[in-house]
């Protein structure tokens, strides 16, 4: 999984790169693998904070490997919870305004 995780993340570093050269993939996932083990994480979680990260206009810039993304996770993690409750909250109210109409 660490490295599904892994290329995954490739994938959204690729689109802002516009790198073609592949990373160590055997690398990243340890990398992820270190991640999940010291912040007790899942995979999802991973990918829900990289995206947000991958589409914020600063952390997109900063965070381009694995690596990048477990070394500033504290600080992305700080402002992707912002932004993706706030996402939630905003569907849930959409969904309770649907359920009232």
């Amino acid at each position: 999984m660490d490295r599904k995780t892994a290329e995954k993340i490739w994938e959204g570093v690729r689109n802002v790169s516009g790198s073609r050269r592949e990373p160590n993939f055997n690398k990243w996932a340890e990398d992820i693998r270190k991640l999940k083990a010291r912040e007790k994480v899942s995979d999802s979680r991973i990918l829900e904070v990289f995206r947000w990260a991958n589409s914020d206009p600063f952390w997109k810039s900063n965070i381009l490997s694995a690596e990048g993304l477990a070394r500033h996770w504290l600080k992305v993690t700080a402002k992707a919870n912002d932004k993706i409750e706030a996402r939630s909250n905003d569907s849930g109210d959409y969904i309770r305004n649907l359920i009232k109409s």
